[in-house]
């Protein structure tokens, strides 16, 4: 049975005039259509109500007498000039007209069923096409001086315009986020470098250093101190070493200015490769970039950048928070006319977008699975090697031989004296074979635990690592499905149906290669408990001599 939304893109690509007809913009659609039906009450009201099988009847019945109807305020009749190609509407322009206002309809579901689309709609704000105005950057950004706004719609309350939301508009088929040459290319890779550096250094710091037995409160405080200055010349060393790669890149792609596309092949391929070795030494960098060619959180000031991404235009349509959107970074060759080349920031096409998600969810999942188990073994460990130094004090306390009990303090001198004076005496015999145990099993816990912290940082990276690359858990933004197609497409009466739940992820396997697991020391326990064994043996022959 086919959803409303495949119905919708059966008309589109059916409606769709390609080969220069005369166009009319999908951005001025998705707005006329959006603001029409917003503006009536009753529809507010069922979009607060998430009543999606009255809003789907209500979009049909528009839909249909915008065709139909002169009068209708979406007729092409009605229509302004803005929006069409030429600046000006013609006869020829009603098919494309048409053709957009059809595709309009999946992107209003999507906004609808989203939270922040759901909650300023259901409100009556009223949505405008931003025109891509150019934008000052930020003085500290080395790219651009200006750049073209990251959003392309700006949704207002009408009662108080400072109240606004802005959104990102790309088609389902796949789109391109950005496109930088240079210097641009260069600055935006250098904020993905700081973005994970960052990252990595927030990690550093939440991991304080563990309070050492009998340390105090000064000692601690230098060193939490001591790794705090650690942390922020870690990250001073890694944006130190990544400038001269990006330097490289940027020189690179500005060589190629006057050569023909042919001619810059190899070149944009050693770019390709740069910036290939910078993601495998800094995992996250090209994802960061990409961040930043969607958002422009770190080339202009915070009220120029996108709050929200919108994809329309078919099934798969989504409105959701822009840190969602996957940007695949690859570099290119100028278009021609001499231009240098640049690095291009590609949406994928919605249907490839959703297989991607599901497949970096699975890997995400093992990996905190591993994750998890190691560190239940570090909090073993530590345990371990606080009981070991609890024994070790113990130790250093002489023992009366026949009572087992730890010396009293008055006569503790006595018997130390005792011990350093006759080292062959079953007192000395006893008392040293205890702290020869004790250092014995704090050592193996010492080392145990250094295995389990360097097995439990591996596979923090690895899954810090992959988080870099896991978008945030989108809402569900399922098609509306129509209980049955009708005969005639221009009388569509499919009804919408709430959102289904997303699919679980496929149960990942327990023990993937990427991770490093913790250490099996079986064997290396059964050989320290049988040593133990032995020496309370020896003890006990010694007592009985």
């Amino acid at each position: 049975m086919k959803t409303f939304i495949n119905f919708v893109s059966e008309c589109y690509h059916i409606l769709e005039a390609r080969g220069g007809k005369p166009k009319y913009s999908d951005e001025h659609a998705n707005i006329n259509f959006y603001n029409h039906l917003v503006s009536f009450p009753e529809v507010r009201e069922l979009i607060r109500n998430k009543d999606y099988e009255a809003i789907n009847q209500i979009v049909a019945q528009e839909l249909e007498a915008a065709k139909s109807d002169e009068n209708h305020p979406l007729h092409f009749n009605n229509a302004s000039d803005e929006g069409f190609s030429g600046k000006s509407k013609t006869p020829e322009h009603a098919d494309s007209y048409y053709s957009e206002l059809t595709r309009a309809v999946p992107g209003f579901v999507s906004l609808i069923q989203s939270n922040k689309g759901r909650n300023f709609a259901s409100k009556g704000w009223v949505g405008r096409v931003s025109g891509g105005e150019h934008e000052a950057s930020k003085k500290s950004w080395t790219g651009n001086v200006k750049g073209q706004g990251r959003f392309d719609y700006v949704f207002s309350d009408p009662e108080d315009p400072r109240k606004h939301h802005r959104v990102s508009g790309k088609d389902y088929r796949g789109s391109q986020a950005g496109s930088a040459q240079s210097d641009q290319a260069a600055a935006t890779l250098a904020r993905g470098v700081e973005v994970v550096a960052q990252q990595q250094i927030k990690a550093l710091l939440a991991n304080r250093p563990r309070r050492k037995s009998g340390e105090s409160d000064a000692e601690y405080k230098e060193r939490v101190n001591a790794a705090k200055v650690a942390a922020r010349e870690k990250k001073a060393e890694i944006l130190s070493k990544s400038k001269s790669e990006i330097d490289a890149i940027r020189d690179l792609m500005a060589s190629t200015k006057g050569m023909s596309p042919e001619e810059q092949k190899d070149v944009y391929g050693q770019v390709q490769l740069k910036m290939n070795e910078l993601e495998k030494v800094l995992p996250g960098v090209k994802r960061a970039a990409g961040q930043e060619m969607v958002a422009g959180v770190g080339q202009f000031s915070r009220g120029k950048t996108a709050q929200s991404l919108w994809t329309t235009g078919g099934e798969g349509s989504s409105f959701r928070d822009p840190r969602q959107q996957s940007v695949g970074i690859r570099a290119r060759a100028g278009k021609g006319g001499g231009r240098e080349m640049a690095i291009a920031g590609d949406i994928a096409a919605a249907p490839k977008e959703k297989s991607a998600q599901k497949e970096r969810q699975s890997t995400f999942a093992q990996f905190s699975r591993i994750a998890a188990q190691s560190q239940k073994a570090l909090s073993k460990a530590d345990r371990e090697l606080e009981d070991a130094n609890d024994e070790m004090q113990d130790a250093s306390v002489p023992i009366d031989p026949d009572t087992k009990k730890p010396v009293l303090r008055q006569f503790r001198k006595n018997i130390e004296g005792h011990i350093a004076a006759d080292p062959t005496s079953r007192t000395s015999r006893v008392n040293a074979q205890r702290r020869t145990r004790a250092e014995l099993r704090l050592s193996n816990a010492q080392t145990n635990r250094d295995n389990a912290v360097a097995t439990h940082d591996a596979n923090v990276q690895q899954v810090q690592a992959q988080q870099q690359q896991q978008p945030a858990p989108e809402q569900p933004q399922q098609a509306p499905q129509a209980p049955q197609q009708q005969p005639a497409p221009e009388q569509p009466q499919q009804a919408l149906q709430a959102p289904e739940q997303p699919k679980q992820a496929p149960q990942a396997p327990e023990q993937p290669q990427q991770l490093q697991h913790a250490p099996e020391d079986d064997k290396q326990r059964r050989r320290k408990e049988a040593l133990l064994k032995r020496m309370d043996a020896a003890a006990t022959r010694n007592n009985i001599e």
